[in-house]
């Protein structure tokens, strides 16, 4: 099963930002500060927000995604860049879609890109129950309603992108043939060409849980137009691929004279000003709210199962009194 969950999302698309335009993280052009030269960044949809699984709304349309071409070596050319912000790479091919998961139409997957912090506490732009990953990996898709990604940018629901959260663990051969190239953007500009992966062995998680909502894009220009699809399994790595990031990404270029670790770039978290959060499967909570038909379906079957083991044993406990009085007659037989 196909699970893409290091291509973060924060679409850090520099194409997008505007010519000599000047975003950062922190400082006076940090995120307090980015309305000034972008507008939409001050809306009232904005992303990454904090996910509260008890307040979540179950909703029975939210199935398991789909995907095409993703299992398999395509002939995409991919290239990896540190653009100062993040490392991401760039997929270019045509005939990789995704569909499925409660969205409307087929999305296709242009680029992914990661969030990460300075150690393991952070990192991640969304929360799930104050509960911080120390990176998150968005995977950028549009929609094949548009010609290309500028003309959807900021058309309602013109973007899907689809998160995953990393978590230390075991050593990751399949996000390995992405990491080992990470020394090559160790400056901000600098860009390489990867041989293309198999985009399922790098999330082979679980696709059927996870939190929808309306949002934006988490970086400059800020745009209200992306689907958000936030998965609950996270992406296990080692922590020595984890601090690759840390210690080998740098947000200034080669030539410059002081060298400065690219970190902790993550967006502040965003107010909900009353949007609703969706998830694909029921929590405590939404169970005895909203009661769907799958799950009076699955009271029925635990119901029937009940019903079942009654009758069952009824019957072995009226057998095992049929024996015992057969034994019993047998006895007092023998003994006349």
């Amino acid at each position: 099963m196909f699970v893409f969950a290091s291509l973060f999302i924060s679409l850090p698309l520099v194409a997008f930002c505007g010519t000599g335009s000047v975003w950062e993280y922190t400082g006076i052009h940090g995120p307090s500060h980015w309305h000034e030269e972008y507008p939409d960044c001050a809306g009232v949809m904005q992303s990454p927000v904090a996910i509260s699984s008890e307040k979540a709304t179950y909703d029975v349309s939210l199935l398991q995604f789909g995907f095409k071409g993703f299992s398999e070596l395509v002939d995409a050319n991919m290239t990896m860049k540190n653009n100062g912000h993040t490392v991401q790479v760039d997929i270019v091919d045509t005939s990789l879609r995704t569909h499925g998961g409660g969205v409307t139409g087929g999305y296709k997957p242009v680029q992914f890109h990661f969030h990460w912090g300075a150690d393991n506490s952070k990192g991640s732009e969304h929360v799930i129950d104050n509960h911080h990953y120390p990176m998150e990996m968005h995977i950028v898709h549009y929609s094949d309603r548009f010609q290309k990604i500028e003309d959807a940018i900021d058309k309602p629901d013109g973007l899907l992108v689809l998160g995953f959260f990393f978590q230390i663990g075991p050593h990751n051969i399949h996000f390995a043939e992405v990491f080992n190239y990470l020394e090559n953007v160790a400056h901000k500009d600098e860009i390489i060409e990867i041989p293309p992966v198999v985009m399922e062995r790098l999330v082979p998680i679980d696709l059927i849980h996870y939190y929808r909502y309306r949002g934006s894009l988490t970086t400059p220009p800020c745009y209200e137009s992306v689907v958000w699809t936030v998965f609950t399994q996270p992406i296990k790595i080692s922590n020595e691929q984890m601090n690759d990031f840390r210690n080998k990404i740098k947000k200034t270029t080669v030539n410059d004279t002081n060298e400065e670790d690219l970190v902790d770039d993550f967006r502040p978290l965003q107010q909900l000003n009353g949007r609703n959060v969706y998830s694909s499967f029921l929590t405590q909570k939404s169970s005895t709210q909203a009661p769907s038909s799958q799950t009076v379906q699955s009271i029925n079957v635990v119901c029937k199962h009940l019903h079942d083991d009654t009758n069952n044993a009824i019957i072995t406990n009226l057998s095992l009194f049929l024996i015992s009085i057969s034994i019993l007659t047998s006895g007092f037989t023998c003994g006349n």
